[in-house]
């Protein structure tokens, strides 16, 4: 029985022709990476042989031999710096030269050049002496304001002894003002006037230490809306200056506020007696309004105490406070809205009603420390 040749089945036949490409493409690579190895060796160059340790030593000893130290520096530089001067002396020489050459060429301009020059020189001249006058100046206007501060530091405290002395002589006739202001006496009505009796129930010890730090924070407590130029403070006398900025629709104004203030303890009374001198000022440039106001105000505590207690020291009992203000007006207003002052006045009853608001929360405090 005679036998066919071998035949492979398609899929198997495919297998072996891919199998077949493959091979035969690597073989193509491999040829051509070693032609191309053949060709970069005859291109490389020959190889230099490396030297011994000694000798690369030895290079690297003279790099740093060749090395310039800072000094060495510093002297390059400075005969830079000399050479350079030196030739820019050459430039203005042959400058100058040229200058001069073209003068004597074309008259015209070295009359120009001569003109401009002496100019020049005024100028410089004129510039130095001004520089000198405006310090001389500075040191009169430095001098001056010295001067003027040392005379209102002066007046300032003139007048806090003025003010003083009249709360001195205010105290001194306390009883007659007492008596014309109970009987409504009028010689010449006032600008603005204010008479108010209060009982509270606390002892006159209560009321008197109420009112005077009522007083003392109203001339130099941080919470209050003041700006503080110089107060002086002790345990029976306030005076100092105060400052105070108002914002109406017309108008803003400062009120500069001088302020004398004494405590007299009495043995059956306590009398303080307060001075002001107000003068409004505008905001802008603080120019005077051309008015002055003057504040007198009295306030007399007495005391209706238990039987067989002293009347200054115990803390019970029923306080009287009687309070008289009168604010006089001197010259004429220099803003024609002032009008008839009613701006002032309402000025002063807000002012009232504030100050016996904050006298009544610090009776109000002092009662809530005693209950403590």
């Amino acid at each position: 029985m005679a036998t066919s040749p071998l035949q492979f089945s398609p899929p198997l036949a495919c297998e072996e022709d891919a199998t077949l490409k493959a091979m035969l493409s690597f073989i193509d690579d491999c040829e051509g990476f070693l032609a191309a190895r053949d060709q970069l060796g005859n291109e490389l160059p020959a190889s230099v042989p490396l030297g011994d340790s000694k000798s690369s030593k030895s290079s690297k000893s003279s790099t740093k031999g060749r090395r310039r130290t800072p000094a060495q520096e510093i002297q390059l530089l400075r005969q830079q710096e000399y050479d350079l001067s030196r030739k820019m002396e050459t430039l203005h020489f042959d400058a100058r030269a040229q200058a001069l050459h073209v003068g004597r060429n074309n008259p015209e301009r070295m009359a120009s050049l001569t003109f401009w020059g002496q100019a020049a020189s005024r100028q410089y001249l004129y510039r130095i002496k001004s520089e000198r006058e405006n310090r001389r100046l500075r040191e009169l206007v430095t001098l001056q304001n010295s001067r003027a501060k040392q005379l209102e530091q002066l007046w300032r405290r003139q007048l806090n002894t003025a003010l003083m002395a009249e709360v001195e002589s205010q105290y001194a006739g306390i009883d007659e003002f007492l008596d014309i202001q109970r009987r409504q006496q009028r010689y010449e009505p006032p600008f603005h006037e204010f008479a108010d009796t209060q009982n509270v129930p606390f002892g006159r010890s209560v009321v008197d230490r109420t009112i005077w730090e009522a007083f003392a924070l109203r001339t130099h407590h941080q919470s209050m809306p003041f700006t503080f130029d110089q107060v002086d403070a002790t345990n029976d006398a306030v005076r100092g200056c105060l400052h105070r900025d108002y914002r109406f629709p017309k108008i803003n104004l400062r009120l500069q506020i001088w302020v004398a203030t004494r405590k007299f303890r009495e043995a059956n009374r306590t009398v303080f007696v307060s001075q002001k001198r107000m003068e409004p000022l505008h905001l802008e440039g603080l120019a005077s309004l051309g008015i002055t106001f003057r504040e007198t105000e009295v306030r007399v505590v007495t005391s209706s105490q238990p039987p067989g207690t002293n009347s200054g020291e115990s803390d019970a009992g029923v306080a009287t406070i009687e309070t008289y203000m009168r604010v006089t007006r001197r010259g004429v207003p220099l803003w024609k809205g002032w009008g008839n002052g009613h701006v002032a006045r309402s000025v002063w009853e807000k002012s009232i009603a504030k100050r016996r608001a904050a006298f009544e929360d610090l009776l109000f405090e002092e009662a809530r420390q005693m209950q403590q």
